[in-house]
């Protein structure tokens, strides 16, 4: 019996707050999409210190994904940004 996979990309955007020793992750957020996510960290960068929207694939079943791919960065983000990617 083979085994079946179920392998799908994920979206979501993690915004940051500013701290006093720099920005920190206030919140992740799933997107429904690519343009969704773009949207979403469009909008929440302009009352925070930053956003970004961040896809990746991989089987949400068994917890195993790829790499993060960074779609987009608004205002302030950290440069190990695909690190902090969790879902």
């Amino acid at each position: 019996m083979a085994y079946q996979t179920s392998r799908k990309q994920v979206f979501a955007v993690i915004a940051f707050c500013a701290t006093k020793g720099g920005i920190a992750v206030d919140r992740t957020v799933p997107a429904q999409g690519e343009k969704s996510a773009l949207r979403l960290a469009e909008r929440l960068a302009q009352g925070l210190a930053g956003a970004a929207a961040l896809s990746r694939y991989g089987d949400p079943e068994v917890g195993e994904f790829d790499p993060p791919v960074i779609l987009a960065s608004f205002g302030k983000v950290p440069a190990d940004l695909a690190d902090v990617f969790i879902i």
